[in-house]
């Protein structure tokens, strides 16, 4: 029995080293091409994609089959279509398309691809994998990097660090963002020099055009120190990672937003010191830092000393309160505004209360019904006017997700007393996004959207703050300014530049978003070139249709007789907006104080019974669902709140008013388990792929 036992276990063993072996034997192991035909080992070396039974070639726009080398590792000629290929000889069958590879009885169906009219970007790390990068966005290695242009190799340079960036693009999406950081500055595909750049993924944009278009656009505009950018192909390691935009990083510096830099005076003013290791203080407890949801509240480094002129430069960002709290310096406005101090990053207490306390007069003036605040400015007297109505301008036109709720800039240097709107940023989401955020379908060309968000309990955020460009727009002197610079710039005088601007862009990406989109969506489909093909045309259709309906729409807004009509929670909390564009002598349709994503909730005890003209509700009542006519330019309608009586009517809704509140919480948390779910998807796929 033994005996039997020991056979059977000797045999076993033979079985299980003997299959491997088999399989290594009968097939091919791995298949590269060096596009310009150097050694296998070189950095610029392009390895076969596999996923499921399929493989892909995903080669450079500038690929010269002809002069470029095939390199596999197998036990057997590999034959292309029947034509043996020797490693190390030129890949001349390697032509786009569909083909059959073989070796050793195996059969391997290989579609090849070739981008067009773009850069490429090689980048290998020093790991030589991606693994411990993709750990934590905070993972840092050193690469070498290779740039070809045209044929031409333009850079072959070491590259100090390689790490992730991003937020929701790195959390959620397989295909990641990364910045690069050299140890000199470096220019990079003609752009002019700096030691860091940022490489975006645009997984969320359908076109990988919409971040070059918003650059494009913006620096169109005269948006000041809009980021340069181009897109290019990426490369990491060997393997083909899309279609990427590179662009300049929003910061302080040369060629950069190029205002006074606070952090290399911090320095000087404190020689020796390791700033990046000073304690953290801020106005809680005992001088320690208080988290976003305080308002008021502010969060610094401990500066020994400070500089002699505190006025500038400053860079800040408006971004959501969970975003805040992973800064090192910021304030959360007197209204609940999150603000981050982007430079000086470690910025001191002096610095910090400077910014704020200027920030805080401007919003107090914004939030007037004046637009003068308790020292009798006027809020143009604290903002560069010319560029916050071409912001404005560019927000509305995209309807954005995070429209000046997150990434939206503004910089103060030392030689101005203003707030500058600049630079833009952040477009993977906008010029047609199938979503809504604040009641607002982003997916629509028509309606308002800009001027008409809050922070609506998103984000995980609980404040009921308007965005600044909401409040701007309550003013009548900054629609008017809104408007003219809308006659004034390409938006009205132009727009066919725009329409332009878009369809040269998709022509310029259209073979690389190809192979974009088979790399990361259609590679397991039954045909991975025709899936890829029709959905890059359907995706570019629809945004380029919605930018030239969108321009179209606005523009019949600002030459007309703009009438705006708002909703006053007079006592209650929350927001709803209205998003008809509409002129006086209109009307518009009354709304309910309950929208999914943007609602009013009741003071404790009372529901809501309609609207009003009047606080007091002595003047026109409305109830949801009525005609409101607009004879002015701006009509206020203020919720009536009561206290049910037997005797009264339902309250209109048919509850307290807070049960919206309630639905949209148990939505949002929804939301998050199908977003948590559908991320757990993407990373089986992307395992098994």
């Amino acid at each position: 029995m033994k005996k039997r036992i020991a056979f059977f276990l000797a045999l076993l063993l033979l079985v299980n080293c003997a299959v491997p072996a088999f399989a290594a034997g009968g097939g091919i192991e791995t298949l590269k091409i060096n596009p310009y035909g150097g050694a296998e080992a070189s950095v610029d070396t392009v390895r076969w994609f596999a996923s499921g039974g399929n493989r892909f070639l995903f080669l450079p726009a500038d690929t010269a089959l002809a002069a470029a080398k095939v390199y596999y590792s197998a036990s057997d000629t590999v034959r292309i279509d029947n034509v043996p290929v020797a490693s190390g000889g030129f890949a001349e069958s390697f032509t786009p398309g569909s083909h059959t590879l073989s070796c050793g009885g195996q059969t391997y169906p290989l579609t090849v691809m070739q981008s067009a009219s773009l850069p490429s970007i090689f980048i290998e790390t020093a790991s030589g994998s991606l693994d411990y990068l993709l750990q934590n966005k905070e993972n840092k290695e050193s690469a070498v990097i290779r740039v070809y242009e045209d044929g031409a190799l333009t850079l072959d340079s070491e590259l100090k660090s390689i790490k992730g960036r991003g937020n929701s693009t790195w959390i959620e999406c397989p295909k990641k963002p990364f910045n690069i950081k050299f140890d000199k500055k470096t220019a990079l595909l003609g752009m002019p020099k700096a030691k860091k750049w940022s490489l975006l993924a645009n997984y969320k944009d359908n076109t990988d055009i919409k971040t070059p278009a918003g650059l494009t656009l913006g620096r169109m505009l005269d948006i000041p120190y809009t980021s340069e950018c181009r897109n290019a192909d990426l490369y990491l390691n060997g393997e083909y990672y899309g279609n990427f935009t590179v662009c300049e990083s929003v910061e302080v510096g040369d060629n950069r937003v190029e205002i006074t830099d606070l952090d290399k005076l911090n320095e000087t003013a404190n020689p020796g010191v390791e700033i990046e290791t000073l304690p953290r203080g801020g106005t809680g407890p005992n001088g320690t830092v208080q988290n976003h949801e305080v308002k008021g509240s502010m969060k610094w480094v401990n500066l020994p000393n400070n500089p002699a002129d505190l006025s500038g430069g400053y860079l800040l960002e408006l971004d959501f309160g969970v975003r805040y709290d992973e800064e090192v310096s910021g304030f959360v406005s007197n209204r609940g505004q999150w603000v981050v101090v982007k430079s000086p990053e470690y910025a001191g207490e002096a610095q910090v209360r400077y910014i704020a306390g200027l920030y805080n007069e401007a919003e107090e003036a914004i939030y007037s019904k004046t637009g003068y605040n308790s020292r009798g400015k006027h809020y143009s007297e604290y903002f560069d006017m010319e560029t916050l109505a071409k912001t404005y301008l560019f927000m509305e036109l995209q309807k954005p997700l995070d429209t000046a709720l997150s990434s939206f800039y503004l910089y103060k240097d030392a030689a101005s007393d203003q707030l500058v709107a600049a630079p833009v940023w952040d477009f993977d989401r906008g010029f047609y996004t199938p979503e809504s955020r604040c009641a607002c379908d982003l997916s629509n060309p028509d309606g308002w959207c800009s001027n008409s968000f809050s922070y609506c309990y998103n984000h995980g955020d609980t404040t009921d703050t308007e965005t600044l460009l909401s409040l701007l727009f309550r003013h009548e002197d900054f629609r008017l300014a809104a408007a003219e610079a809308w006659k004034n710039t390409l938006f009205g005088a132009a727009p066919q530049q725009i329409d332009a601007l878009f369809a040269n862009l998709y022509a310029e990406n259209t073979a690389s978003r190809q192979m974009d989109l088979v790399r990361w969506m259609y590679a397991n489909a039954a045909s991975p070139l025709a899936s890829a093909s029709s959905a890059a045309d359907s995706y570019f259709a629809t945004v380029s249709a919605f930018v030239h309906n969108r321009l179209g729409i606005l523009n019949r807004a600002f030459r007309g007789d703009l009438a705006m009509l708002y909703y006053d929670a007079n006592g209650g909390a929350g927001h709803v907006f209205n998003r008809e564009i509409a002129f006086v002598g209109g009307r518009v349709t009354a709304l309910s104080h309950q929208l999914p994503g943007a609602y009013m909730t009741a003071p404790d005890g009372k529901s809501f019974y309609g609207w009003n003209t009047k606080a007091d509700g002595t003047g026109t009542a409305y109830q949801p669902g009525d005609k409101v006519p607009l004879t002015q330019k701006t009509t206020v309608l203020f919720a009536q709140w009561k206290t049910p009586q037997p005797s009264d009517p339902a309250p209109a809704g048919g509850n307290s008013g807070n049960s919206g509140g309630n639905r949209s919480g148990f939505a949002d948390f929804w939301a998050r388990i199908v977003s948590f779910f559908r991320m757990i998807l993407d990373f089986w796929k992307q395992l098994f792929s």
